[in-house]
């Protein structure tokens, strides 16, 4: 009670409970304060190192170190010196980074510990192709992606234009359409003309490769693709220019940038080669849209032609006796959406053989691609053979020689999205309707 009573003493006039919960606040407040300072850190061990260059020996500055696991992280400074103070105990991995050297881990059990990077020169010193020529990676000032075939090697799809789809800065490859060996939308670094072409360039070994359309018949917005004729399994490696290095070489044609393709070649002094590959797969819809049965369409037609103000006598599903298509429960379910549909399978086979000699190198590849569409009846087919031959003459002369053989067969359909398209067609088409007329063609709409 005197405790009680010397607390209301001190608390204003107007109230006993706000002020000594004030109090009471303010008492918690430091206890706790006082007891968060007097918890300290976890500390099971403190390790110091240095990052330096493994061939001069140079200390790196702002070299990232973690520790593998945690989030804990520490950076080289000036003298290429980092210190760790964790609550981490040993052993451990120290995962290293630096721009320019290649990525190291190492398992530590004590400090200090000195770390050698080794610099990452590899794709300094690859070959790029730029026009008629090549630079090395080093000396190139100009924008140029390349891609590797080994990247794109493994991706299964019909052409090389669809292989260019993520594996490039800067350009843009997307399909309007699942039907394969159809037109792909590429752009490098976007469009840039509202009325002309915004494809870029295509350049096979020095040889410029249509890129437009061939056929001559309207299929209701689907473009075939001359780039898928293109074996993709005969691709050494892409380059894309991006920037007025196109344009210096090619001119205008180049102002939507240029793709550069090379094939692969033998080299001098190998062994024949063989390489063979096959892959086969199945594409399926995963989701198909409900319809409803001939006997529901019949109630629900006759519903709607008597909500109309139609005569119940007249109504469209009424015994055939009558003049009527007959009555709902007599209707048949033709599910034509199950029928366009098909497990599309598809098959590719890969042949090649290359080699050479002290002068001459030789690249023989042959191919066989095969792709039905998830909907009938849209199938792409190509059958390759392709030749490339070199000879060495002497140190500044070479002579090379490349002939490329193509067969595509291309079973196309109109746009599914239009009105006659086959997916819309079997979507619009009445259940009840039965697959061929008695002339034998097939029953539609209108």
């Amino acid at each position: 009670m005197k405790i009680f009573d010397r607390a209301q003493a001190a608390l204003p006039r107007h109230g006993l409970w706000p002020g000594f919960a004030f109090y009471l606040f303010l008492s918690a407040f430091f206890f706790l304060n006082a007891t968060a300072q007097e918890t300290k850190p976890l500390i099971n061990s403190t390790l110091k190192g240095t990052i330096s260059d493994a061939l001069t020996g140079e200390k790196l500055i702002g070299a990232s170190i973690l520790i593998q696991g945690t989030t804990h992280t520490a950076t080289s400074d000036r003298v290429g010196a980092f210190n760790f103070v964790t609550g981490q105990k040993f052993p451990y991995t120290l995962i290293i980074k630096y721009i320019g050297y290649k990525t190291k881990t190492l398992v530590v059990d004590g400090s200090p510990v000195n770390v050698k990077l080794e610099p990452e020169t590899n794709q300094l010193q690859d070959l790029v192709v730029v026009g008629y020529g090549a630079q090395d990676r080093k000396t190139l000032t100009s924008s140029v992606a390349t891609i590797s075939g080994k990247q794109i090697e493994d991706i299964p799809v019909a052409g090389v234009d669809q292989m260019l789809q993520g594996q490039a800065s800067g350009v843009l490859v997307s399909s309007n359409t699942s039907v394969p060996g159809s037109g792909i939308f590429i752009r490098v670094r976007g469009s840039s003309s509202i009325n002309a072409s915004n494809d870029p360039l295509y350049v096979v070994d020095g040889v410029f490769l249509n890129n437009r359309t061939l056929q001559s018949i309207s299929t209701g917005g689907q473009q075939t693709s001359p780039i898928a004729d293109l074996n993709p399994g005969d691709i050494e490696s892409i380059e894309i220019l991006k920037d007025a290095n196109a344009t210096a070489i090619y001119g205008s044609r180049g102002a939507n940038g240029v793709v550069l393709i090379s094939t692969k070649r033998g080299k001098l002094n190998r062994k024949p080669k063989v390489d063979i590959g096959y892959y086969k797969g199945v594409s399926q819809a995963i989701k198909f849209w409900p319809t409803i049965s001939g006997q529901g369409e019949g109630i629900l037609q006759n519903e709607t032609w008597l909500n109309d103000g139609g005569a119940f006598e007249k109504r469209p599903f009424r015994p055939k006796a009558a003049g009527g298509l007959g009555l709902p429960e007599e209707q048949e379910t033709i599910d034509r959406v199950g029928l366009i549909f098909q497990n599309a399978p598809t098959d590719n086979v890969d042949l090649s053989v290359a080699g050479g000699n002290e002068k001459t190198t030789y690249y023989l590849g042959g191919n066989y691609y095969s792709q039905d569409a998830i909907v009938k009846p849209d199938r792409f087919q190509r059958a390759s053979f392709r030749i490339n031959l070199g000879q060495q003459f002497n140190e500044k002369t070479k002579i090379g020689v490349s002939v490329n053989l193509v067969s595509t067969n291309r079973n196309m359909t109109p746009n599914n999205n239009v009105p006659n398209g086959t997916v819309n067609g079997a979507l619009y088409t009445p259940v009840y309707l039965p697959l061929y007329n008695p002339d034998g063609s097939y029953a539609r709409p209108s």
